[in-house]
C-alpha cells in the first residue's frame, strides 16, 4: 500500500509544536485543578455547605453532588465538542475555561447551610453542573488538539500530556491542602480555609483564558463533506470509546477521589496524612506518564492498555483491602495503582483520537467519553463509600475488577496502527493565533 501524502500542517515545526503544547498544558493544569479541588476539600466544606449535624451524611451528600455534576459531562462533550469541530479547538477550549472558573467562584463565595439553609447545597449543585459541562468538553477538545499538533513519532509522548495536566492540577490541589492543613487549625479549615483553593482557582483561570486565546489552531473546519458527516453514523467507533473509557474512569476516581476519604473515614489515617499520600502518588504518576507515552511510541499503545486493564482485574481486590490499614499501606497502594494506570493515561487520548476524522474528532471523543465518565466515573466514589458504609467493600472491589475485564476485551481488539495515518486527515492545519 503506498504511503499517504502528509497533509499540510499535520506535522508543524518542533518549536511551534512545543509552544502550542506548553500553552495547552498550562490551561489543562488549571482546568483540572478547578475540577479536582472539590473532591480534595470535600471533607472540610461538606459540613458547612450541607448538614453540620451529620458529618458522615454531609460527606455522602457532597459526594452525591460530585456524582450529579457528572450528568452534564456528556452534554458538554456533545456541545463543546461540536463547537470545537465547527469553529476550531481554540474556541472550545476557551469556553471550557470560562465555565470551569465560574463554577469555582460560585462555590468559593457560597453562603453556609447554617446561614441560608437548602439553597447552599443547591448553589453547589449548580456550580458542579457548570463545571461538568466544562470537563465534558475539555477532554475531547484537548485530546484532539494535543494529538493533532504532535510531530510524527511522538504522538504517544504528546498524548501523555493530557493526564500529566490532570495529575499536576490534582497535585496542586493536594499540595495546597497539605499547606493549608499545616498552617490552619482544624476549625479554621472547616469554617473558611476550604474557600481559599476555590478562590485561587477562579483567579488563575483568567491567566489560563489568556493563554488559550493565544494558542495556535490545529483544525480548520469548513469542508463541505464534513458538514454532512455525523458521529451518529459511526456507532462502532462510539462503542469503542465507551469500552476504552470504562475501566479507566472507574479506576481513576476510585484511586484519586475515594481512597483518601476512605482511609481517613475509617480512622486509621488522619485527613492530613491522606492528603500527603495522594500527593506522593500524584508526583509518581506525573513522572510515569511521559515514560509510558514514550514507550508507547516504541512498542504501541495496545500492550500498555492490556497491561493496565489486566493488572487491575487481578489486583484490585487485594489492593483496596490493604489501603486503609495504615498510612504506609495507603501510600503503597496509591503509588502502585497510579503507576499501572499510567499505561492507560498516556495512551487513551491517542487511541481515542484515532477512531474519528478531524471534523468529528472532538465530538466523537467527548460525547461517549463524557457519557461513560458520567455513568461510571462520577458514581464510583459514592458507590465505594456506600459499599464501605454497609460493610460490602469487597463487592465494590469486585465491581472494579469486572469493568477492568470488559475494557481488556476492547483493548484486545485494537489493531496495530502507525498512530499517524488516522490523525493526518486532510483539512488539519496548524493556524497561528490572531
Amino acid at each position: 500500500m503506498p504511503a499517504m501524502a502528509r497533509p499540510e500542517g499535520t506535522t508543524p515545526t518542533a518549536p511551534r509544536s512545543r509552544r502550542s503544547l506548553r500553552k495547552a498544558t498550562v490551561g489543562n493544569v488549571l482546568e483540572w485543578y478547578d475540577w479536582n479541588v472539590y473532591a480534595i476539600f470535600a471533607p472540610f466544606f461538606a459540613p458547612e455547605l450541607f448538614d453540620a449535624h451529620d458529618t458522615g451524611g454531609a460527606l455522602l451528600q457532597s459526594l452525591m453532588v460530585f456524582a450529579v455534576g457528572f450528568l452534564t459531562r456528556p452534554v458538554g462533550g456533545l456541545l463543546l465538542g461540536r463547537w470545537g469541530d465547527r469553529h476550531g479547538r481554540r474556541a472550545a477550549l476557551t469556553l471550557s475555561m470560562v465555565l470551569m472558573a465560574s463554577g469555582s467562584l460560585l462555590i468559593a463565595v457560597c453562603p453556609t447551610h447554617a446561614a441560608i439553609g437548602w439553597p447552599a447545597p443547591l448553589l453547589v449543585l449548580v456550580a458542579r453542573l457548570a463545571q461538568g459541562l466544562s470537563a465534558g468538553g475539555e477532554f475531547g477538545a484537548s485530546s484532539a488538539y494535543v494529538v493533532e499538533i504532535a510531530p510524527a513519532g511522538r504522538k504517544g509522548l504528546y498524548s501523555s500530556v493530557i493526564y500529566v495536566s490532570n495529575a499536576v492540577g490534582n497535585l496542586l490541589a493536594a499540595l495546597l491542602g497539605v499547606i493549608l492543613t499545616a498552617s490552619l487549625t482544624t476549625e479554621q479549615m472547616h469554617t473558611w480555609g476550604w474557600r481559599v483553593p476555590f478562590l485561587l482557582g477562579a483567579g488563575l483561570a483568567g491567566y489560563a483564558y489568556v493563554l488559550r486565546r493565544s494558542m495556535d489552531e490545529s483544525h480548520r473546519p469548513g469542508r463541505p463533506e464534513a458538514e454532512r458527516d455525523r458521529v451518529a453514523r459511526r456507532p462502532a467507533a462510539l462503542l469503542r470509546i465507551i469500552g476504552y473509557t470504562l475501566a479507566g474512569t472507574v479506576v481513576y476516581y476510585t484511586w484519586v477521589v475515594f481512597l483518601p476519604s476512605y482511609a481517613s473515614a475509617d480512622g486509621h489515617v488522619p485527613e492530613d496524612s491522606a492528603l500527603v499520600a495522594t500527593t506522593v502518588a500524584q508526583l509518581l504518576f506525573v513522572v510515569a506518564l511521559p515514560l509510558a507515552g514514550a514507550l508507547a511510541d516504541r512498542v504501541g499503545a495496545r500492550r500498555l492498555l492490556l497491561g493496565f486493564s489486566g493488572a487491575f482485574a487481578l489486583l484490585t481486590v487485594p489492593l483496596l483491602a490493604l489501603a486503609p490499614r495504615s498510612f504506609a499501606w495507603l501510600v503503597l497502594v496509591q503509588c502502585v495503582g497510579m503507576v499501572i494506570f499510567s499505561g492507560y493515561g498516556a495512551t487513551a487520548p491517542l487511541v481515542m483520537a484515532e477512531q474519528f476524522p478531524a471534523h468529528l474528532r472532538a465530538t466523537g471523543i467527548g460525547l461517549p467519553y463524557g457519557l461513560t465518565v458520567s455513568v461510571f466515573g462520577g458514581t464510583a466514589p459514592y458507590l465505594a463509600a456506600a459499599a464501605d458504609h454497609t460493610g460490602n467493600a469487597v463487592a465494590y472491589s469486585g465491581y472494579v475488577a469486572v469493568v477492568s475485564v470488559i475494557s481488556f476485551a476492547f483493548f484486545a481488539g485494537l489493531r496495530p496502527s502507525s498512530n499517524a495515518w488516522a490523525l493526518g486527515a486532510p483539512g488539519d492545519h496548524l493556524v497561528k493565533s490572531g
